[in-house]
C-alpha cells in the first residue's frame, strides 16, 4: 500500500470536504495521473500514489495511522483545552483553531459519528479512542519542539509552529529515536507536559495573574493558547521569562512587568494568566507559597 494525498476540487464546500476526513475514497487515474475521486465513499484509507499537491487549499494529507490532518488538529484542540482545565465547548475550539462556527459544528459532527470525541448538552470530551490519538499527536509535537530548540537550534518562539508541520509526519520508529535522542523528557520547550513520558515529580504551579505582590518567581510554563503568537512569544523570550528562568515581578505606572537577565516585559492581565509560576516564590528574602 502506498500512502497518497487527494486534492480536493476548490468548489467543494467545508461539508463535502468534512465528509471525506476518515473515510476511503476509490480513485482512478486519467493518462496524466490525475486522482479522480468516485462517488463511493466507505470507511477507511485513501489510496493512490504518492503525488505532490498542487494547491495547499484543497488538499487533506493522510498520516501513518491513516487520520486526515485536520481530524488531529481538532483532537489536539480538545485535548489542550482539557488539559488546562477549560471547558471545552466549540466555541472554545473555533477560537483555538481559527475557525469558523459553522465548520466547527460539522467537523465535531463527524468526529462524534467516528467515534472519536462525545458530547454532553453543550460539553465536548474525547472518547478513549480519540484520547489515545490525540495524545500521540501532542507528544510527537512537543518531542519535535524539543528537537527544534534543543539540537537544531531554532528560536524558541518559532519552534510551536513549525513542530506544527511536523507532528503529521513523525512515524512511530521516529518517535521512539527521539525519544532516545533527547532524553526522554518530560516537557517541551515552553514547559507542557510531554503524554507518556517517564513520570516526574511536577511542581505545584499558579497563573502569574494569582501572585499580586513584587519578587522573585520562576516561570515554570507557558500556555498552549500563547505559543502560536510568536510576536509575545519572542518578547517573553527576549526578557529570558521562558520555562527555568527566575524574573523579578514588578509594579508600576504601565502595570505590572517582568524583569529578566536580559530585558523586561509588561504583563497585561490576560497574558498573566498564561503564564504559569512556581508556587513557592520569594519576597523580600523570604520564600513564601504564592
Amino acid at each position: 500500500m502506498k500512502w497518497g494525498i487527494l486534492e480536493l476540487p476548490c468548489h467543494f464546500g467545508p461539508v463535502q470536504r468534512a465528509l471525506l476526513v476518515g473515510r476511503v475514497v476509490h480513485v482512478r487515474f486519467d493518462r496524466r495521473h490525475r486522482c479522480r475521486p468516485s462517488a463511493s465513499v466507505t470507511a477507511g484509507w485513501i489510496r493512490g500514489p504518492n503525488r505532490q499537491p498542487t494547491s495547499e487549499r484543497s488538499r487533506f494529507a493522510l498520516t501513518e495511522a491513516g487520520y486526515h490532518t485536520p481530524v488531529e488538529e481538532y483532537l489536539e484542540a480538545v485535548y489542550a483545552l482539557s488539559e488546562e482545565g477549560t471547558a471545552v465547548i466549540a466555541a472554545r475550539v473555533a477560537e483555538r483553531l481559527g475557525r469558523s462556527a459553522p465548520s466547527v459544528s460539522e467537523m465535531l459532527d463527524r468526529l462524534e459519528v467516528d467515534g472519536l470525541v462525545e458530547r454532553s448538552g453543550r460539553m465536548i470530551s474525547l472518547t478513549s479512542t480519540g484520547a489515545t490519538l490525540a495524545a500521540t499527536v501532542v507528544r510527537r509535537h512537543r518531542l519535535a519542539e524539543r528537537l527544534l530548540v534543543d539540537v537544531i537550534g531554532l528560536a524558541w518562539h518559532k519552534a510551536h509552529s513549525e513542530a506544527g508541520r511536523w507532528e503529521h509526519v513523525i512515524s512511530t520508529e521516529v518517535e521512539a529515536k527521539l525519544i532516545e535522542l533527547l532524553g526522554d523528557p518530560a516537557t517541551c520547550p515552553h514547559g507542557n507536559a510531554i503524554p507518556g513520558s517517564t513520570p516526574r515529580p511536577r511542581r505545584e504551579e499558579c497563573p502569574l495573574i494569582d501572585f499580586v505582590g513584587e519578587g522573585m518567581v520562576e516561570i515554570l510554563r507557558i500556555s498552549e493558547a500563547l505559543e502560536p503568537d510568536e510576536p509575545t512569544m519572542s518578547a517573553l523570550e527576549g526578557a529570558s521569562a521562558i520555562p527555568g528562568r527566575v524574573v523579578e515581578v514588578k509594579w508600576g505606572p504601565s502595570g505590572r512587568t517582568l524583569e529578566g537577565v536580559s530585558g523586561s516585559i509588561t504583563v497585561s492581565d490576560e497574558l498573566a494568566a498564561m503564564l504559569f509560576i512556581g508556587a513557592e516564590v520569594q519576597l523580600n528574602g523570604e520564600t513564601l507559597l504564592g
